[in-house]
C-alpha cells in the first residue's frame, strides 16, 4: 500500500481538459436517470463525444480579453476592486458567468487531479484495489460520490493514454458505507475475477473484507480540493476567456491544507450567484476562515491552566504537552512519546473538562465521543461505523486529541451468550481501533471511566492506555482557586474560608457556589460580599452539621494514628466533607499475617476512636459494600480462604458476599477472632496515642484537609505498637 505517490512534472489538468470535464458535466446536467446510469456502466445509451464537444466550445479560445488593451497600473486597479480584466471580453460584463453544476465538476476534477498526474500503467491495474478515503455519514452521500467518481473516469478516457484504462467495463467503483458492508466483499470479489481494477470509497482499509486489505495499492483522500483544481473550476466557470488573473487569484485563495478541509457543497456554495473569478477565491479564503475559526473554538475555551484542584493529573499532562512538542519540533521521534491516558475517578470530577483542556492547550482538534452516542446510531454495524468514523477524524486530523468517555462499557465479562458475543465484537472493534490510533504519529487518545476495574484489561493495558491517570475530588486550594475565578474582589480569607467548608465536594460544587454568590449580588443589586459568599456556602454545607463533623473527624484521625503507629504505609491524603470523611490507607507491598492483622486493625480505628472520644459506635463504619468493616471482614476471611495465612491450611477458595453465611462454623469463629483482635489492637494504639488523637482530630477539624507532610508532621510523636 502506498500514499500519495510521486506525482509527474506535467499538470494535472490542461485548460482544454477542464473545459471537456466542464461541458461533461453540464452535459450531465439535463440528461435523465436512466440515461445517466446507461452512460456510467458502458451499456450505450446517450452518446457523449467530449472531442465534438469541446470543438463547439473553442470560439472561446478566439475571445479578445478586456486586459488585452488595458495597461498594467488599469489591470491592477480592476483587480484590486476584485474585477478580473482577463476574464472578461471586451465589451463583455464582469460578472457574467457560466452555468454549470460546480459540485459534480469539481469531485471530478480532485479525482482527475490524483490520477491525471500518473502514468495510466502506474494506477487502475487490473486485480488491484485504489481507496479513497471519504466518511460516509448515509447511503445518499456514498452514491453520490460514486456518481462523481464515474464521472471523473469518464473525463479521463478523454486524456490521451487513458482510453482503454478508465473504461466502466474495466474499473468497479464501490463504496463502503454502513448499509453496504454486507455485501462488499461479494461485489470486489465478483470485479476481481472479471479482472477490473477497483475504486473504494471508504474511511479506511478496515472498512474493505480482509482477503480485500492487501491488495489495496494506492491511498489518497477523496474531496480534498486543492488550488490546483479549484482555480480550475474558476477559470472554466467563471471566465469567458479561459483566462484569469492567475497570480492574483491564487494568491487570494487559501492553502491547500484549508481548501481540503472545505466539503464540496461548501465549496460549490462560492460560485452561487454573479461572482468573478477574484470574488469566488475571496468568499473561499473566508469560508476557510470561519471553517478554522469553528474547529478551533471547542477547545479554545479552556486550558490545562483553567483546570484547579488536581496538581498530579496536570503535571503529568503537562509533561505530555512537552513531549508533544518536542516531537513536531522535530526534537522527538514520535515512538519516544507516551501519547495515552486512561483518566479515571468518580463522576463529577472534571474528567471531560481536562480532555478539553489538554486540546486547548495543544491548541489541536479535539474529537471526542462516547459508547453511549456511538451505540445510539443503531445495530452492531452501525455503532462499529460511527466508531470508526471518530477514529478516522483523529487520524485525518492528525495531530489531534482523540478523547472516548465510558470507557468501562467496553468489557466482555458477565451477561449471556449473546450479550458476551455482542460485547466480544465491540471490545474487538475498540481494540482495532485503538491500535490504529496508536500507530498514527500526533494522535494522544485519553479515554475516561468513573471505575478502573469494570474496563477491560486488554482496553488498559500498556500500547493502548499507557498510563493512568487519577482525577480525584479538587484538593482546597483548587476550590479556592475556583471561587477566585468569579469572585477573585473577595478578600482571600474569605474565599480560603469557603474552599475550606466545601473541602470534599466537586469542583461543580465550587463553581455553583460562586454563582449564587454573584446571583445573590444581584438580587441585592451591589457588588459581591463576603455575606453573599457565605449565605451560598451555607446553602451547601448548612451550620448544623458541625456535631456530625466532631465525629468524623475523631473517626478519620483513629486511621491516621493507627496507620502511623503500626507502620504502614504513610497516607498521603486526608479530608473532611459535608458527607463524611475520607483518609487514604495505602496496603504494604507485601503482606505477612501480621502486615493484614495491622490492617485490619487500621480499619476498625475509626470505630474505636469515636467510642474513645465519646461518641459512641456508629453504624457508619459498617454501612455499604465499601466501609471499614466490610473490610476488615474481607480481609480476616482471607486469611482464612485465600492468603493460606490461617489455620484452614493452603488453599485457595475465594467467598462471595452472598456465600459467606455458608462458611463452616469453625471458619467464621476464626475470622471472629481475627476481626476481635483487629478491635483491640486499634483500642490500645489509640489509648497509648490519646492526645494525639484528640490533636489530630482537631487538625482536620480546622483545616478540613491535611496533605502528606501535614499529616507526617502531627503524627511525628505516635507512639508505636510494640
Amino acid at each position: 500500500m502506498i500514499e500519495a505517490s510521486p506525482l509527474l512534472d506535467q499538470p494535472a489538468l490542461s485548460p482544454a481538459d477542464w473545459r471537456r470535464l466542464w461541458l461533461l458535466a453540464l452535459h450531465l446536467g439535463s440528461m435523465t436517470e436512466d440515461d445517466k446510469l446507461s452512460w456510467r456502466s458502458g451499456r450505450g445509451g446517450t452518446h457523449i463525444d467530449p472531442a465534438a464537444l469541446l470543438d463547439a466550445d473553442a470560439e472561446r479560445e478566439e475571445t479578445l480579453p478586456l486586459a488585452a488593451g488595458l495597461s498594467t497600473d488599469r489591470i491592477a486597479s480592476m483587480v484590486e476592486r476584485r474585477v478580473d480584466p482577463h476574464a472578461v471580453p471586451v465589451g463583455g460584463h464582469p460578472e457574467t458567468r457560466r452555468a454549470v453544476p460546480v459540485g459534480a465538476m469539481l469531485a471530478a476534477g480532485i479525482l482527475c487531479d490524483l490520477f491525471g498526474r500518473r502514468l495510466p500503467s502506474e494506477v487502475l491495474r487490473p486485480g488491484t484495489i485504489t481507496l479513497l478515503r471519504q466518511d460516509l455519514d448515509t447511503k445518499e452521500t456514498a452514491d453520490r460520490e460514486v456518481g462523481a467518481v464515474e464521472l471523473a473516469l469518464r473525463a479521463l478516457r478523454s486524456v490521451p493514454g487513458w482510453e482503454e484504462v478508465a473504461h466502466p467495463k474495466e474499473v468497479e467503483v464501490v463504496h463502503a458505507s454502513p448499509k453496504r458492508l454486507h455485501r462488499l466483499d461479494t461485489v470486489i470479489e465478483e470485479a476481481l475475477e472479471l479482472g477490473k481494477a477497483v475504486v473504494v470509497i471508504g474511511p479506511d482499509a478496515e472498512a474493505l473484507p480482509f482477503f480485500a486489505r492487501p491488495l489495496v495499492e494506492e491511498v489518497s483522500d477523496w474531496s480534498a480540493s486543492t488550488v490546483a483544481s479549484v482555480m480550475g473550476v474558476i477559470r472554466t466557470t467563471c471566465s469567458l476567456t479561459g483566462r484569469m488573473a492567475e497570480d492574483a487569484v491564487e494568491a487570494a485563495l487559501p492553502s491547500d491544507d484549508a481548501l481540503g478541509r472545505l466539503p464540496i457543497p461548501t465549496i460549490a456554495a462560492a460560485f452561487a450567484g454573479s461572482t468573478t473569478t477574484l470574488e469566488v477565491a475571496d468568499r473561499l479564503h473566508d469560508f476557510a476562515e470561519r471553517t478554522k475559526s469553528m474547529e478551533a473554538r471547542p477547545t479554545d475555551l479552556v486550558t490545562l491552566d483553567d483546570v484547579h484542584g488536581q496538581p498530579e493529573a496536570v503535571a503529568d499532562l503537562r509533561g505530555l504537552l512537552e513531549d508533544v512538542r518536542d516531537w513536531r519540533a522535530g526534537r522527538l521521534d514520535w515512538g519516544e512519546v507516551s501519547a495515552s491516558r486512561l483518566l479515571h475517578g468518580p463522576p463529577g470530577c472534571g474528567k471531560t473538562m481536562i480532555a478539553a483542556a489538554v486540546a486547548g492547550s495543544a491548541g489541536l482538534p479535539l474529537i471526542a465521543t462516547s459508547y453511549a452516542e456511538c451505540q445510539s446510531a443503531g445495530h452492531m454495524g452501525d455503532y462499529l461505523a460511527a466508531m470508526g468514523r471518530r477514529v478516522w477524524e483523529a487520524i485525518r486530523d492528525a495531530p489531534s486529541v482523540f478523547f472516548l468517555d465510558e470507557i468501562d462499557s467496553y468489557s466482555v465479562r458477565g451477561g449471556g451468550t449473546n450479550d458476551r458475543r455482542y460485547s466480544t465484537a465491540v471490545v474487538n472493534g475498540l481494540l482495532t481501533d485503538l491500535t490504529k490510533l496508536a500507530a498514527t504519529p500526533g494522535v494522544i487518545v485519553l479515554a475516561a471511566t468513573n471505575d478502573r476495574s469494570r474496563v477491560d484489561p486488554a482496553v488498559t493495558r500498556a500500547g493502548r492506555l499507557d498510563r493512568h491517570v487519577e482525577i480525584g475530588l479538587p484538593t482546597r486550594d483548587g476550590l479556592a482557586a475556583i471561587l477566585s475565578v468569579s469572585l477573585g474582589i473577595l478578600p482571600g480569607s474569605a474565599i480560603d474560608a469557603a474552599a475550606a467548608r466545601l473541602t470534599g465536594l466537586f469542583g461543580a460544587d465550587a463553581a455553583t457556589v460562586a454563582k449564587d454568590a454573584l446571583g445573590r449580588a444581584r438580587r441585592d443589586r451591589v457588588s459581591v460580599a463576603v455575606e453573599h459568599l457565605d449565605a451560598a456556602v451555607r446553602a451547601v454545607v448548612p451550620d448544623d452539621l458541625a456535631a456530625e463533623e466532631a465525629a468524623v473527624a475523631a473517626h478519620e484521625a483513629g486511621h491516621l494514628v493507627a496507620i502511623a503507629a503500626l507502620g504502614l504505609p504513610t497516607s498521603r491524603l486526608a479530608r473532611l466533607h459535608p458527607h463524611g470523611g475520607y483518609v487514604d490507607a495505602p496496603l504494604p507491598p507485601r503482606r505477612t499475617l501480621a502486615d493484614v492483622e495491622a490492617v485490619i486493625a487500621m480499619l476498625l480505628a475509626g470505630r474505636a476512636a469515636e467510642e474513645m472520644i465519646g461518641f459512641g459506635g456508629s453504624a457508619e463504619a459498617g454501612d455499604g459494600p465499601s466501609s471499614d468493616l466490610e473490610r476488615a471482614t474481607v480481609e480476616a476471611i482471607r486469611i482464612e480462604t485465600e492468603y493460606g495465612l490461617g489455620k484452614s491450611g493452603l488453599f485457595h477458595a475465594p467467598v462471595a458476599r452472598h456465600e459467606r453465611g455458608a462458611l463452616p462454623t469453625e471458619v467464621r469463629a476464626r475470622v471472629d477472632a481475627t476481626l476481635a483482635r483487629g478491635m483491640a489492637t486499634a483500642r490500645m494504639v489509640l489509648e497509648d496515642n490519646l492526645d494525639l488523637l484528640g490533636r489530630v482530630a482537631g487538625a482536620l477539624r480546622c483545616e478540613r484537609e491535611l496533605d502528606a507532610d501535614r499529616i507526617a508532621s502531627l503524627t511525628m510523636g505516635v507512639v508505636t505498637c510494640g
